[in-house]
């Protein structure tokens, strides 16, 4: 009896540590540490009760975020909105610096999409996506030729009206 009681604390406390090590971001097998994206940590920090972040952006106004940081919420992102604010806007946060690839499924509005780097400097833009219909399994999927950490989504016309051009950097004000 004894015996099955260790064999279980055996397994519990291998698990624990296991998990413990797995939600971490060090890699204990590997040669190299490879550092948090913490400005995306300072971001989810920030915006815990309220779930949105401010930017002075290059034309000096402001853009209330939306932030989509968890799976579910990039994945939904704006489908079925039937507007946006002219200072509106989501920012979808990434954990890597990468080829973020979005479509327009269930989106009803047209957009612009601004890729950001950890800097948030402006890196791609694209204008004008338009909506693609609802329930439509063909809608097309655009791809940018640039790495980002973040991708902001605004009504279609505001990327350019605002000064967000290849170059031009945001402002976190909160």
């Amino acid at each position: 009896m004894k015996t099955d009681f260790y064999i279980f604390i055996s397994f519990f406390i291998i698990a624990l540590v296991s998990y413990l090590f797995s939600t971490t971001n060090l890699n204990l097998f590997a040669n190299s540490y490879v550092p948090l994206n913490t400005t995306a940590l300072r971001i989810s920090t920030i915006s815990s009760p309220s779930n949105y972040v401010l930017f002075k952006t290059p034309n000096n106004s402001t853009l209330n975020c939306s932030l989509a940081i968890t799976q579910q919420q990039q994945q939904t992102g704006l489908m079925y909105q039937e507007s946006l604010c002219p200072n509106c806007c989501m920012l979808f946060v990434f954990q890597n610096n990468d080829i973020h690839s979005f479509w327009m499924k269930n989106t009803l509005i047209p957009l612009d999409e601004v890729y950001l780097s950890q800097s948030f400097s402006v890196v791609e833009v694209y204008l004008n996506f338009l909506p693609c219909p609802l329930n439509s399994t063909n809608c097309p999927v655009y791809t940018p030729h640039s790495n980002s950490v973040y991708v902001m989504e605004l009504n279609a016309g505001q990327a350019n009206e605002r000064g967000l051009i290849v170059g031009a950097n945001l402002t976190l004000i909160k």
